[in-house]
């Protein structure tokens, strides 16, 4: 059995995290000292640890502590799931860093070129969709290649 400072830095939570999940029920400690010390045994930790996993890839705790609670978890099942989602990120994120790698690329044009591009009919490049529409395009294409 370990305390719960302990255990914050084994898992690298902060004890505000555990009273949290305590309280909403997603971790409850597994017992406590006489003196009130929150303990965990290492199921608790390796459950813990899990729903860190959950947590960085982005699920909600109550989405979590549904998981968790299911009767028919296939956790081998939720592990591609988790996978497939965070392909999904690394490819958006892939996709962003390269628009931004062509625009660091663009501002380093000479200066006239700069000017001369700022006087353009951005509507033409545009055509019907807004910047933002646009820039979430250029994301994903990138992201293909």
């Amino acid at each position: 059995m370990k305390r719960l400072s302990e255990v914050c830095k084994i898992v690298g939570v902060t004890r505000r995290t555990l009273q949290e999940y305590d309280k909403v029920g997603l971790l409850k400690p597994t017992s406590t000292t006489e003196g009130g010390y929150w303990l965990y045994d290492d199921a608790a930790i390796q459950k813990l640890i899990l729903i860190q996993i959950f947590v960085e890839v982005g699920y909600e705790r109550k989405t979590i502590k549904a998981l968790l609670e299911s009767p028919t978890l296939d956790m081998l099942e939720e592990f591609d799931c988790l996978i497939d989602t965070l392909e999904k990120k690394r490819k958006r994120i892939d996709g962003m860093i390269n628009t931004i790698k062509n625009l660091k690329l663009t501002a380093k044009l000479p200066e006239s070129t700069l000017r001369a591009m700022g006087n353009m009919d951005v509507t033409r490049i545009y055509k019907d969709t807004s910047f933002a529409s646009y820039l979430e395009d250029s994301i994903v294409n990138a992201a293909e290649y």
